[in-house]
């Protein structure tokens, strides 16, 4: 399946082109933790990719880890439904065990899953999204989770005055012996020619080999490039952590129409 994430990918770039007017300006679910409610409209596809440095002083195992390609496959399906692949590509680690330094490399699980848009935005009410999927134990063994883990993410948006907005979300993943959960609230703000800027909090628990629970704050800034494509920085730290982590990634988003028959057949619920 990986291989299949990986193909769609390259095929994606070679199909890029300009998209409607309908679609209006690009909207991504990256670079920041909180995801959007948009969802991509029929006919429409978009591929968000990046990579992502971090350092965790672990309680078990001080670690740092390079990643690349973070890939996020997003089909419309409806006006108001998107099919999702998603995968974080392959991660070089290095740990210290015992006074030596250990390396792991290897590819990550797929996730796929489907975002539904259940309330757009109203005068005095937010806009509302869920995304439910599943992830599959395909990556290398270091790094899989060796199981079926359903997740589900629930999240709502608003624009405020003066160009800023504001989202949240929460998150819940099954499968382990424990229920994961994460919850965040982003700010984000328009700067202009085509800049924007966000800045979030979240927690998440439990933290496999580490603290109970992190909370992280994280910002970051994007540059439209035209209304089809967008290139972002984030930077991230844990906030009064016992075990410090900290991230730094870039990465792009490309929309574009989907091949001909695909499309011709999802504008059928345009």
């Amino acid at each position: 399946m990986k291989e299949i994430l990986f193909a769609i990918v390259i095929g994606s770039a070679a199909h890029f082109a300009v998209c409607g007017q309908e679609a209006g300006e690009i909207s991504t679910d990256r670079p920041d933790y909180t995801e959007a409610t948009d969802t991509i409209l029929p006919g429409l596809m978009q591929l968000e990719s990046g990579f992502l440095l971090s350092r965790h002083a672990l309680a078990s195992a001080p670690q740092h880890q390079v990643g690349a390609p973070y890939a996020l496959f997003r089909l419309g399906l409806t006006r108001f439904a998107e099919l999702r692949l998603d995968a974080d590509g392959f991660t070089s680690e290095s740990r210290l065990m015992n006074g030596e330094w250990e390396q792991h490399g290897g590819s990550s699980d797929l996730e796929l899953g489907a975002k539904v848009r259940l309330l757009d935005e109203r005068v005095h009410l937010p806009a509302f999204a869920f995304v439910a999927g599943v992830s599959f134990p395909t990556g290398s063994g270091y790094f899989s989770s060796g199981r079926v883990d359903p997740f589900l993410e629930l999240a709502w948006s608003k624009s405020l005055p003066r160009g800023f907005s504001v989202g949240s979300n929460v998150n819940f993943r099954w499968g382990g012996s424990e229920t994961e959960h994460g919850y965040s609230l982003s700010v984000g703000h328009a700067l202009g020619h085509g800049f924007a800027s966000y800045g979030e909090i979240y927690r998440i628990s439990p933290i496999d080999g580490d603290e109970r629970a992190h909370w992280i704050a994280n910002g970051g800034i994007t540059r439209l490039l035209g209304k089809n494509a967008q290139l972002d920085l984030e930077a991230g730290h844990t906030i009064n952590a016992r075990t410090p982590h900290w991230f730094l990634g870039a990465g792009f988003a490309i929309r574009m129409h989907a091949p001909g028959m695909v499309a011709s057949m999802l504008n059928r619920f345009h």
